[in-house]
C-alpha cells in the first residue's frame, strides 16, 4: 500500500477512535446529568403537591367556618319604639349594636377568624417535606352580592427532607359561592319588619324573598327565623343564617333559655375532632350553665361556653346520640336531643 494511504488510514482510525471514546463519555455522564434534573422535577413535583394539599386545607376549614358564621350566638337588640317593649334579635357578630352589623364590620371580623384558624393547614402528610412559617397570615375578607372572596396572605417555606431544596409561597385565593350580602339585607328587611309591626311578620311577607326564610317558634315570646339559602351549584354550598327575636312579655316571671343553634344532627369523622359552639339564648341576661347526658363518654360539653367537642374512635363508627341542656340557674331550661354520625 502507498506511504501515503496508510497516513491517510492511520487518520481515519484516529478520528474513529477519538469519536468513540467521546460517545463513551458522553454516554457515561448523560445519567447523571438527568439524574440531577429528575431531583429538580420531583421536588418541584412534591412541593405542588404540598401547595394543593395546604390550599385544599384551607378551602374547606375557612368554608365550614363561613357557614356557621351566621350560627354562632350572640346578641344585639333592636328597639321597636319609644313606649315599645324591646325586641332582642341574636346573631353572632356583635353584642350591642342597634342594628343588623354591617358588611364591612362582618368582613373584618371574618378575617380575624380566620387568620386564627388558618395555621392548622400549615403542615404536610407528606414525609418527604416539611412545612415551616416565615411570616403571620392576613386576611382580607370581600362578601359580594353573589359570592365570599378570602384573600391570604400567609407566608410559608416548604423544605425537602434532605435540608437542602427550599420553596415559598404565600398567596390564597378562596372563593365561596354565599351570596353573603343578600343574606344579611334579608336579615335586616326582616329585622326592620320585627320594629315596625312584629304581628305582620307573616307567610305572605316572608315568602317574597329569593331564599328560604323557616320561621320556628321556640316558646310562647321567642321565635327564630332562619335564613337558608339552598340553590347553590351544589348542595354542600348551601348556607344557613339564624338569628332570632325574643318577644318580653313584661310580666316579671323568669323567660327560660332557649337553644338558638343546636342542629338535630351532625356528621364526624373517625380521628378528627368535632367542635361546635351551641348557643342559648336568655330574655333575662342570665347566666348560663351547659350540659349533656349521653352513652358515649367522649361527647363533652363546656359548662360555660356550651363548646360542644367529640373525637371518635373507630369503634364510635355509626350513631352516636347526646341530650344538650342549658338552664339559668332560676329553674328555666331547654333540652334538645341531638345525633352525631360517625365515617369511618
Amino acid at each position: 500500500m502507498p506511504k501515503k494511504s496508510q497516513i491517510t488510514l492511520f487518520i481515519l482510525m484516529g478520528l474513529l477512535l477519538l469519536g468513540a471514546i467521546g460517545t463513551a463519555v458522553l454516554v457515561q455522564r448523560a445519567p447523571e446529568g438527568r439524574t440531577g434534573f429528575g431531583k429538580q422535577a420531583e421536588f418541584e413535583t412534591g412541593t405542588d403537591l404540598v401547595k394543593e394539599e395546604i390550599q385544599s386545607c384551607a378551602h374547606d376549614v375557612v368554608g365550614r367556618y363561613l357557614k356557621l358564621f351566621g350560627m354562632e350566638g350572640g346578641a344585639l337588640t333592636l328597639d321597636v319604639g319609644e313606649n315599645a317593649i324591646g325586641i332582642p334579635v341574636r346573631l353572632y357578630y356583635d353584642a350591642g349594636r342597634k342594628t343588623i352589623p354591617d358588611a364591612a364590620s362582618l368582613e373584618s371580623d371574618f378575617s380575624a377568624v380566620v387568620e386564627n384558624i388558618i395555621p392548622a393547614c400549615a403542615q404536610t402528610k407528606n414525609p418527604a417535606f416539611s412545612v415551616a412559617e416565615l411570616s403571620p397570615p392576613e386576611v382580607k375578607t370581600t362578601f359580594g352580592d353573589s359570592n365570599a372572596v378570602v384573600d391570604i396572605d400567609y407566608g410559608l417555606e416548604i423544605t425537602a427532607a434532605n435540608g437542602e431544596e427550599k420553596a415559598a409561597f404565600s398567596r390564597f385565593n378562596l372563593d365561596y359561592p354565599f351570596a353573603f350580602r343578600h343574606y344579611l339585607d334579608v336579615a335586616d328587611r326582616i329585622a326592620e319588619k320585627i320594629r315596625q309591626d312584629p304581628e305582620r311578620v307573616d307567610i305572605v311577607f316572608l315568602s317574597q324573598f329569593d331564599v328560604d326564610v323557616a320561621v320556628e317558634p321556640r316558646s310562647e315570646d321567642y321565635v327564630v327565623y332562619t335564613i337558608l339559602d339552598q340553590y347553590g351549584p351544589r348542595e354542600e354550598d348551601a348556607f344557613i343564617l339564624s338569628f332570632g327575636a325574643l318577644f318580653v312579655n313584661g310580666s316579671g316571671k323568669n323567660a327560660p333559655p332557649v337553644f338558638i343553634n343546636l342542629e338535630d344532627s351532625y356528621n364526624a369523622s373517625v380521628g378528627q375532632e368535632l367542635r361546635r359552639d351551641i348557643h342559648a339564648l336568655d330574655a333575662d341576661g342570665d347566666t348560663l350553665y351547659y350540659s349533656l347526658e349521653s352513652a358515649n363518654p367522649r361527647i363533652s360539653i363546656d359548662v360555660s361556653t356550651g363548646l360542644l367537642a367529640y373525637a371518635p374512635s373507630a369503634a364510635d363508627a355509626g350513631i352516636q346520640e347526646a341530650e344538650i341542656f342549658v338552664d339559668d340557674g332560676k329553674g328555666g331550661l331547654d333540652r334538645k336531643k341531638t345525633a352525631i354520625r360517625v365515617t369511618p
